[in-house]
């Protein structure tokens, strides 16, 4: 950090990076792979802090046929890997959470997360940030489509020992949705990045 010097790099094949965490071990990185041509799905990489060497890379399931990608990532507490994925088929697009453990990478709870949207169309799918707290429990923002309101910022917490769903809040703006619009793109309200401190409140913005 004091000069910008490269201190190490991977390459990760037939995959792009979406996103990344840290913390004082390890690298977490998210990937959409290519495993077939015109197939994109989630996969998740640890890498040493020090040296970059890969520790383990686990593939999160998405439907098939389907795509999806890993939008975000958190550590919590204990070093496990919570990653944020979008998983979609051509009638849907689902938020989901999976908790990867930190010594393996092996899926300890994988949780969906959707509106009440009766189309099939039930979440957009782009997570604006995910946060844990002390308890290891998960925060993630994301824009839910629901039916009457269409699309709504909405914070879900997941318990972070087995992935339930805790709590959720949405907020719906005040845009008329006019009837070409028949996605409710013009009401969507949208979760845009999401922190906290510890176990104090949850600050978001969109």
């Amino acid at each position: 950090a004091a000069t910008g010097a490269i201190v190490w790099q991977r390459q990760i094949p037939a995959a792009y990076a979406t996103s990344l965490a840290a913390n004082a071990a390890h690298v977490s990185v998210g990937l959409a792979r290519v495993p077939s041509p015109d197939v994109l799905a989630p996969l998740v990489t640890l890498l040493d802090v020090g040296s970059g060497a890969p520790l383990w890379s686990q593939p999160i399931a998405a439907p098939s046929p389907g795509n999806g990608a890993t939008q975000r990532l958190a550590f919590d507490p204990h070093g496990n890997v919570i990653a944020a994925c979008e998983v979609s088929t051509p009638a849907r697009h689902s938020p989901c959470g999976v908790k990867l453990d930190a010594a393996t990478g092996a899926e300890q709870w994988s949780q969906t997360v959707t509106g009440s949207g009766d189309d099939g169309f039930t979440a957009v799918g782009y997570y604006g940030g995910i946060v844990t707290d002390t308890a290891g429990n998960v925060t993630a923002g994301v824009p839910l489509r629901n039916t009457g309101s269409f699309i709504d910022y909405t914070l879900a917490s997941l318990d972070g020992a087995t992935g339930a769903e805790r709590w959720r809040r949405s907020l719906d703006g005040t845009a008329v949705v006019v009837p070409e619009d028949v996605y409710g793109f013009e009401d969507l309200d949208q979760v845009n990045g999401i922190a906290a401190a510890g176990d104090g409140p949850v600050v978001v913005v969109g």
